[in-house]
């Protein structure tokens, strides 16, 4: 029977289709397989599996780089093993380095952060990194909010927030205008989308610790302005209850970390027996031809071996353990210039005089609260090694690896030990806790001296500290303004020596003396009746020549402001005390670095403190 056409079609269609299967090499290719696979039988799986052996074999003895390359840069771990990868991977993405100093930030961005990327200088740095620059640290790790976010933030959002509910709660129902504090749920409410410190905490202590420990860390806490910049609003009895309970919270969230430190499982753990191996020396290969030196020669370097090894052991059994803390006091925020120019405008019962007297006074309630706790946190008796948990696992072992030396084992208070190895045998667990130490850094000192130098140069006096005196070069032109600021809304200082214009032709104005401007008008009627004003004014009081320049200055100064709301950068940042106005310039913050790492190295911490206090009173 004849197929119909349509089948011929499909017929010859799949012929067409498979050439490679009607080609005759091919056909005689499987049938030549097929019979010996069967005639063969088992054998032929020996066979496949002796070839892929002997491949692997010679791939694996083969060079690294030509392995990878026959292999397609594919990685095999048939013979690495799981463990070996796993440290490789480790390494790659940790990035820790064993021993050193590791310097750990809390706290907000104070007058010691510089601003963002946008109006900021290449290459700024904030105060704690230009410090770990000074004692060469291994690592610095900052968990303070990122200098660009919109809101500050403050030591406790929970305790703020309740101080700031008991005033409303207690003055809601009074009606007089001096207890009408409803302006602080629109300009000082809670910042909650902020990280405080026990966010910071929560934080740190969730991240997964590193391959390498470092051998000391340096823990730094810096706040308080931010929050007495936000407390200066409330009545000063709220203020000082609110900063009480604000100070005793950050002891608390210490005492976390403190107690994270002695878990060597933790971020927060240190490796004090870390010792950095010497480097092997290098021998020359006439040195390798020597004989060797007699036995009377070798039994001496023995005997001294022996000597040395009881010292070395003894030094390293009385190792001290130190939890070191670096809090700053705090700065007045009404001395800054964003008090001036940025500080909310409220009724005048509430002005910004009251404010600043409730800053001055808050400012020393926080920073003598801080002492005092920290001397308090000090003064705590340490656990002794067997009232500590139990730890389950033991500490992994550091490589012998050359590392940065820490500034504070320089410190007098710190033992030394024998290079090469770890003497420390006992288990984590039976080390005692860590020493309570801390250093108390008086930022308000540098800024103070910074002011009243400049204003001792204007009036031409010095005192007896030397303040007022010596090279220009030394302190700040300006200390009233910020190097960028708005300047329709902030005071401008102008000093010609410096070079400072801010876009304002042909105007020279006294020597280097600060020239401070009104506020800018709201609108051009204003600015017109303002100079109407200052018509009226010339014409009837008849001022002479010194007047006259005066208000070329303020003339000079309005026309600056008549710009449109644009943000103006001085020519020398350095001139300037303040680069914004809440952040100091970059000269000012590495002069407080250097002032920091000189207290540490000098070891003035408040445990030498209270124990020269006490070796007077006993020699007395």
């Amino acid at each position: 029977m004849l197929k119909s056409r349509k089948e011929a079609d499909m017929a010859q269609q799949e012929s067409s289709g498979n050439p490679l299967r009607d080609a005759p090499c091919f056909q005689s290719l499987l049938g030549f397989f097929f019979n010996k696979g069967v005639r063969g039988g088992p054998k032929i799986f020996l066979n496949l599996a002796a070839v892929l052996f002997a491949l692997l074999l010679v791939i694996k003895l083969m060079p690294q780089r030509l392995s990878d390359s026959a292999l397609n840069s594919i990685p095999h771990d048939l013979w690495a093993g799981e463990a070996e990868q796993t440290w490789q991977t480790d390494d790659s993405e940790d990035g820790s380095i064993p021993g050193g100093l590791r310097i750990v930030v809390f706290g907000e961005n104070d007058i010691g952060t510089p601003v963002g990327q946008d109006e900021e200088v290449e290459g700024s740095k904030s105060w704690t990194e230009a410090l770990c620059g000074q004692l060469e640290c291994s690592k610095h790790i900052s968990m303070a909010p990122s200098p660009d976010s919109p809101a500050w933030s403050v030591s406790s959002k929970v305790l703020y927030a309740h101080g700031v509910e008991s005033v409303l709660n207690e003055t809601a129902e009074r009606s007089s205008p001096g207890m009408d504090y409803s302006y602080l749920s629109t300009h000082y409410a809670p910042k909650w989308q902020t990280l405080d410190l026990k966010d910071q905490v929560d934080r740190f202590l969730a991240m997964p610790k590193p391959r390498h420990a470092p051998k000391e860390t340096l823990w730094v806490f810096n706040f308080g302005f931010w929050d007495v910049w936000s407390l200066s609003a409330l009545p000063i009895p709220a203020g000082k209850a609110a900063a009480d309970a604000m100070t005793r919270d950050i002891f608390e969230q210490i005492e976390r970390l403190y107690e994270a430190s002695t878990d060597f499982r933790s971020i927060a753990w240190s490796d004090i027996n870390y010792i950095p191996a010497p480097p092997e020396p290098e021998t020359s290969p006439e040195a390798g031809n020597e004989e060797p030196p007699a036995e009377g020669p070798t039994e001496k370097r023995d005997e001294e071996s022996a000597e040395n090894r009881p010292e070395a052991e003894t030094n390293a059994e009385d190792r001290t353990e130190y939890f070191r803390l670096l809090i700053p006091r705090i700065t007045d925020p009404s001395l800054l210039p964003g008090w001036r120019d940025l500080r909310a405008q409220l009724p005048k019962v509430h002005s910004k005089a009251e404010q600043m007297r409730n800053s001055a006074e808050l400012t020393e309630h926080w920073n003598d609260r801080i002492v005092d706790r920290l001397v308090e946190w000090v003064r705590k008796e340490n656990r002794k090694g067997g009232e500590e948990e139990n730890k389950e696992s033991k500490r992994d072992d550091t490589d012998a690896a050359a590392a940065p030396s820490s500034p504070l084992a320089d410190a007098p208070a710190t033992q030394t030990m024998s290079q090469g190895k770890k003497v420390d045998k006992n288990p984590p667990q039976s080390r005692p806790s860590p020493v309570r130490d801390g250093f108390a850094y008086n930022m308000a000192n540098y800024v103070l001296d910074a002011m009243v130098d400049r204003q001792l140069r204007n009036a031409r006096l010095r005192d007896g500290t030397g303040r007022g005196d010596g090279s220009v070069d030394e302190g700040f032109r300006d200390v009233t303004n910020s190097c960028v600021e708005r300047v329709d809304t902030a005071l401008v200082a102008i000093s010609v020596q410096s070079g400072v214009r801010l876009e304002i032709p042909n105007e020279e104005i006294g020597g280097d003396v600060q020239v401070p401007s009104a506020k800018a008008p709201k609108s051009q009627d204003q600015q017109r009746e303002k100079q109407a004003g200052t018509r009226v004014s010339k014409r009837d009081k008849k001022k002479d020549e010194g007047d006259k320049k005066k208000s070329q200055a303020e003339d000079a100064v309005g026309l600056a402001a008549t710009a449109a709301d644009t943000v103006k950068v001085c020519q020398i940042p350095s001139d300037y005390l303040f680069y914004t106005p809440f952040a100091l310039s970059q000269k000012a913050i590495g002069e407080i670095a250097v002032q920091t790492a000189d207290m540490i190295r000098n070891n003035e911490t408040i445990r030498a403190k209270l124990q020269a206090q006490i070796d007077k009173i006993n020699g007395s």
